[in-house]
């Protein structure tokens, strides 16, 4: 063997070992499907420092996620389909994956099993990620690992056709288990303008950073929402997201509520709610004159005026070592009115349905299924 080889096999045994270690301490997975998704996370500085958490992409073709990724990320975090069936619509991938347990396997290869939870993110209108969505939550559930889904929902300009494939998996996504399924508009996330902890500007991709790096940073949160969820048999949710909100400017937890509706990520009425889940992150010096308490009192007195919810969670807030006064407030609510969420991609997707059913690529019975579960109330 020559040294050149040698000095090779070194090197991959010593990377297949760091790979090990990684996957024994790794507590959160976060596996993003569909390029939109894939594009805005893999370019999330957090990923590059953190060994805690592991990305993964899943796509039908590992030299695609490698242009979309860029040089970041190696064969280790991507998972490739590998098959020549058409990937436009979510059956032709759904049904590839429910009649092939290799994906399965892969997954387990990949110690994605071994990890204490999941955040799973798939732009829907991509038939990709729309199929493959339904079947992994399936198979989060069996492993009952607690598992957080966000899905990016398509715009009002966007065709009928990815209409039809993001209506189609989240109905049959509705129907796996109790967890809990985070739904955004894809305009609303563009058009969200907000700032950081340090006063920097937040758009687009890094609102959705900031979005994952606040729930990242409970550990509890992804299984409190999931309790949450099994509890009140609700299991969808939008978010209210207030980053970087001065105490002193805003002049109570109240007013930075009422910022967070300024600009939601999901057009919904916030009347229609019946569960609620909050979540504060402030520097550790407002600890003592933010207790627990007035966070829920403050947040009552707001929600009151808005919804009369059922049930609301305030979970104990996070604490950092900043020297300024900004709070990050995020705010999960669920049981909204999912027939009008979906009214306009149900009629959408109409005719696109029809032909499918008619030409056999998917049964009627399912389809009425998929409007069933988007349209009756929980």
């Amino acid at each position: 063997m020559s040294n050149k080889n040698a000095h090779f096999n070194v090197l991959e045994s010593i990377k297949k070992h760091i790979e090990k270690l990684r996957c024994d301490i790794r507590k959160t997975n976060i596996i993003c499907m569909g390029e939109y998704v894939i594009r805005i996370v893999s370019k999330w500085p957090f990923l590059k420092n953190v060994m805690k958490i592991t990305p993964f992409f899943i796509g039908k073709s590992q030299g695609n996620i490698k242009r979309w990724c860029g040089s970041n990320f190696d064969s280790q975090n991507i998972i490739e389909l590998k098959t020549r069936i058409a990937t436009s619509f979510w059956f032709n991938v759904h049904q590839f994956v429910m009649k092939n347990e290799s994906f399965i396997d892969v997954l387990r290869e990949k110690s994605i099993h071994k990890a204490e939870k999941s955040v799973l993110a798939a732009s829907l209108w991509d038939g990709m990620s729309s199929g493959l969505l339904p079947p992994l939550l399936s198979v989060f559930e069996k492993w009952k690992m607690d598992t957080l889904v966000i899905t990016i929902l398509p715009s009002s300009f966007q065709s009928p056709h990815d209409h039809f494939n993001a209506i189609s998996s989240l109905g049959l996504s509705l129907s796996e288990g109790s967890n809990p399924i985070l739904l955004i508009d894809r305009e609303c996330l563009e058009n969200y303008v907000g700032v950081d902890r340090k006063g920097k500007i937040l758009r687009e991709n890094a609102a959705f950073h900031y979005l994952l790096d606040l729930i990242i940073s409970k550990d509890s949160l992804i299984h409190e929402l999931r309790e949450l969820s099994e509890v009140f048999d609700v299991n969808y949710y939008t978010v209210l997201l207030a980053g970087g909100a001065s105490l002193k400017i805003y002049g109570s937890l109240k007013n930075i509520f009422k910022s967070a509706l300024f600009r939601p990520l999901l057009n919904f009425q916030i009347s229609r709610s019946t569960i609620g889940y909050v979540f504060l992150r402030f520097p550790v010096n407002l600890e003592d004159s933010i207790p627990r308490e007035r966070i829920e009192r403050e947040f009552f007195e707001w929600i009151g005026e808005k919804a009369n919810l059922r049930s609301l969670e305030v979970s104990d807030p996070v604490y950092v070592n900043d020297r300024n006064d900004r709070i990050d407030a995020v705010i999960f609510l669920g049981g909204f009115d999912k027939a009008e969420i979906f009214a306009q991609s149900i009629e959408k997707s109409a005719n696109i349905a029809k032909n499918a059913f008619s030409r056999g690529f998917i049964k009627k019975d399912e389809w009425e299924k998929i409007l069933e579960n988007l349209t009756v109330s929980d």
